[in-house]
Order: C-alpha cells, then sequence, then structure tokens
C-alpha cells in the first residue's frame, strides 16, 4: 500500500491520543496536595497544577516523538497540553455519568505492559520514586483511562458505521493513495553462512542448498523443503515472503525474483545472507489496489474521522456545560 495512505491514517490516528494516550508522564498528582500558587486552571472545580502540565507536554513530546516523526512541536504546545488536561478531564466526569465501570483486571494488564517497558521492575519503580508517583497513582490514572477508552467507544464508535458507497467514494476520490509499483510475491529457501567463512564452509553451504535444488527438480514440494531446511525465519510458513517491490531486497536477489515468472524456481543465488532457492508465486504489475483489497483500511480510517468528529462535537458540548478556569497566562 502507498506511504501516503498509511501516512493518512497515522494522522487520524494521532488525533485521538488525548484521549487514549498513556504514558509513565502523564501521572496526576493528589489534587489535596496542590499549592495553590501552582494551579494553572479548574475544571468544575477540580484543580490543575503546574506540574500536571509539565508532564502531559512530555507525553504530548512524546507522542508527536513515536507517531508523527518529522513533524515539529506545536507553537502553542502549552496551550495545547492544558486543552487536553481539561478534555480529559471533562470525559472522565462524562464516563462516571454514563456508569462506566473499568475492569481491575485491565487496570492490572496495563500495569504488567507498563513495567514490561522499562529493562526490569527495579528500573521502573525507581523511575516512579523519581517522578515522585506512586503504583496506587499509576493505577488510578489507568483507571481513568480506560474508563475514557470504555465511554468513547460505547458512545460514539458504535454510532460511527461506514456504509460501502462512502467507502466506494473515497476509494474513486483519492486514487493516488492506492498505487503501487510492480510487484512480486515469493518464497525461498536459505542457506545461510556467516560473513567471512573460510572456502570449505562455504563450499559446504553451497553443497547443501545444491542438494535442496535437485530435490525440488526432482517434484519435492518447495514449502515443506524450506520448513525444514531453511534458515530464515520464514521457514515456518514454507518460505513465503509475501509481496515486495524493487528496493525492498537485496540485488541479486531482486534481479531472480523478478526475472521469474509465477510458478518457477531459480537457480542457487547468492547474496550477502547465503545462498538462496526463490520460488515466485505471483506479480502484479505497476497499478492500483482494488477497492475490495483496502476496503479494511479505509473503512478503519473513515471510521476514526467519524468518531473523531462525533467525539470533538461532545467535548464542545461538555465545556459549554462546565466551570473552567484558566489562570496566568491561559486566561
Amino acid at each position: 500500500m502507498s506511504m501516503n495512505f498509511k501516512k493518512t491514517i497515522g494522522y487520524i490516528s494521532i488525533s485521538l491520543l488525548c484521549c487514549f494516550f498513556l504514558v509513565l508522564y502523564s501521572f496526576a498528582k493528589d489534587e489535596t496536595e496542590s499549592v495553590k500558587d501552582k494551579v494553572v486552571a479548574s475544571v468544575n472545580g477540580k484543580e490543575i497544577t503546574q506540574d500536571d502540565l509539565d508532564r502531559e507536554i512530555v507525553n504530548i513530546s512524546h507522542a508527536y516523538s513515536s507517531q508523527m516523526q518529522g513533524q515539529s512541536l506545536p507553537d502553542d504546545l502549552e496551550s495545547k497540553a492544558l486543552d487536553t488536561l481539561i478534555t480529559r478531564h471533562l470525559l472522565y466526569k462524562a464516563s462516571q455519568d454514563a456508569q462506566i465501570e473499568v475492569d481491575e483486571k485491565k487496570v492490572d494488564e496495563n500495569i504488567e505492559q507498563t513495567i514490561a517497558r522499562f529493562p526490569d521492575k527495579e528500573t521502573f519503580e525507581s523511575v516512579l520514586k523519581q517522578e515522585n508517583v506512586t503504583l496506587d497513582e499509576l493505577k488510578l490514572q489507568i483507571r481513568h483511562g480506560l474508563a475514557i477508552q470504555t465511554y468513547v467507544e460505547d458512545m460514539f464508535v458504535s454510532k460511527a458505521t461506514i456504509s460501502d458507497e462512502e467507502i466506494k467514494t473515497y476509494y474513486d476520490s483519492n486514487p493516488d493513495l492506492f498505487k503501487h509499483p510492480e510487484m512480486v510475491e515469493a518464497s525461498h529457501i536459505l542457506i545461510s553462512f556467516d560473513a567471512g567463512v573460510n572456502d570449505d564452509q562455504k563450499a559446504e553451504a553451497r553443497k547443501k542448498v545444491e542438494d535442496v535444488a535437485k530435490r525440488i527438480e526432482n517434484g519435492e514440494d518447495f514449502a515443506e523443503l524450506a520448513e525444514m531446511h531453511s534458515d530464515c525465519p520464514s521457514s515456518s510458513n514454507g518460505g513465503d515472503l509475501g509481496f515486495f517491490s524493487k528496493g525492498q531486497m537485496v540485488k541479486p536477489f531482486e534481479d531472480a525474483a523478478f526475472s521469474l515468472e509465477p510458478g518457477e524456481v531459480s537457480s542457487v543465488v547468492e547474496t550477502p545472507f547465503g545462498f538462496h532457492i526463490i520460488k515466485v508465486t505471483e506479480k502484479q504489475a505497476e497499478g492500483a489496489f482494488p477497492q475490495e483489497q483496502v476496503k479494511p483500511q479505509i473503512q478503519q480510517m473513515l471510521t476514526r474521522e467519524k468518531v473523531q468528529k462525533l467525539l470533538e462535537e461532545e467535548i464542545e458540548n461538555l465545556k459549554a456545560k462546565a466551570e473552567i478556569k484558566k489562570y496566568k497566562k491561559f486566561d
């Protein structure tokens, strides 16, 4: 699929991060510990401190670096971070009004996933201590995030249905998004050798791959031989590499694969990774992905757009009904 199409999906995904993105730095301290002169805003009497805001700035910065590579941070980062915190307060309150309950097993699973991002549990606990955050506070933040996520899914995702006509309209209106270069689908058997091997070791690897090649010539099943003899992880799938275009494989492998017709098997091909036997199963000329092939991706993207629109409308309604106060430069 074209990079443009992938980026389009990615950009829409990032717009929902204010609701779903939970990282270690987005903790909120117990509001009873707030220092009055550090309060930057309040939502229905709930205070947002400068510490909360600083953590959210780190949160958004992390989101940009991991999800929107190549895009610079917004100039009004502080204002966006504060608006995200206000939105989170409002959505959590809405989730509680809707009597959303969070399964504690999911909270524990998220804790385990968070710990798994660190080299070990001791490092995780050290970062918690450094940030002056307790495990209970982390669980509370995760619980709030899951409540918001459930609320959004229950209230908006279920309503964001996409018709076949909408999918067709998008596909027909954006032909450049679905173009692809010439592609080939192939499987291979790899007999690997390390860089710098001596002549005897290389000759042994060549003899092994030639023996496998003879078995293929004698009618043995390519996929079964790949499972038994290939050193590539693809061996578990019969050597299947899927579709690839020019520039994705090393040159000798690419030249051999694109020279074959569907059903043909190559002679032994040497690359820096070892010796290969390649079988082409299908070729696609340069063109466009058919609508049916990209339908799930289009449906996912249009659903996200529709959910985002519904969510933005709900957030504006919540803000209109809420008592929101901003202090200092955010007035």
